[in-house]
């Protein structure tokens, strides 16, 4: 009797260790990444805190609803048939940085990683698991440098133009006077 009860309260042990273990990923994941679940027709079944926090949908009001609501209309239609492709087809996991939209309107970008889910015994397609990282002030940063690097480009531009002007029109009328110069001052000893 004593040999069963050290078993089961060792058991116990376990399990509250591995419970303890789960609740500190999953604690860990809510707040580093955006989850989502979606059906096979993109409806969506969950969303993580994060989730909630960036994009504005809370997970009551996003059940249900067209994983469309994230999209921003900013990638052409090829660029979700090749995540389709991808996953389905292949069943491989897609990786893209992603252009989306908050509920409020204001866009976001987001690293994702879609995966298609299959039922294990019929291997019927079921939905999807995404992953994404909010990568949204590193876009934000990379466009500013962007937007620098091309007025740095344009001032270069107009720079090289003035220099080249400058030299064309200042250049031959300065020749006379250096001439002058030179033939009437004697060359000074170092």
């Amino acid at each position: 009797v004593s040999q069963s009860r050290y078993s089961f309260s060792y058991s116990v042990k376990e399990i509250n260790s591995v419970n303890k273990a789960i609740n500190d990923i999953e604690s860990f994941v809510d707040r580093s990444v955006l989850v989502s679940k979606a059906d096979k027709n993109g409806k969506i079944t969950y969303v993580n805190k994060k989730f909630e926090e960036v994009s504005g949908w809370k997970l009551k009001d996003a059940i249900g609803k067209d994983h469309n609501i994230v999209n921003s209309g900013k990638h052409p239609k090829d660029f979700w048939v090749k995540m389709y492709k991808k996953t389905v087809k292949e069943k491989k996991i897609w990786n893209e940085i992603v252009t989306n939209i908050k509920k409020s309107g204001e866009l976001y970008w987001v690293d994702s990683y879609i995966k298609a889910e299959f039922d294990n015994e019929t291997g019927e397609h079921k939905g999807y698991m995404s992953i994404r990282y909010d990568v949204t002030e590193l876009m934000k940063k990379t466009d500013e440098i962007e937007k620098k690097n091309t007025y740095l480009e344009h001032a270069a531009k107009i720079i090289r133009h003035d220099m080249h002007s400058g030299i064309t029109t200042y250049i031959p009328r300065a020749k006379k006077p250096i001439k002058r110069r030179q033939d009437t001052q004697p060359v000074q000893n170092l």
